[in-house]
């Protein structure tokens, strides 16, 4: 999943936005792995892999 974020976007897996957002995280987990996990889990997670969550500089269409 680690290297799903760094070398694609959602747009790659069927998702209309370029960014990643919690919610397509835990849906896009449930639909690879059959697993379900809480926003906050995945959040911890991606502290853990020294990932932040980052706030566009421009609107997001």
């Amino acid at each position: 999943m680690y290297d799903t974020l760094l070398t694609s976007t959602p747009v790659d897996h069927g998702y209309e936005t370029e960014l990643w957002t919690l919610p397509i995280l835990v849906e896009l987990l449930r639909q690879r792995f059959g697993v379900w996990v809480a926003d906050s889990t995945v959040a911890l997670h991606l502290h853990r892999l020294k990932l932040s969550g980052q706030r566009p500089c421009y609107p997001v269409p």
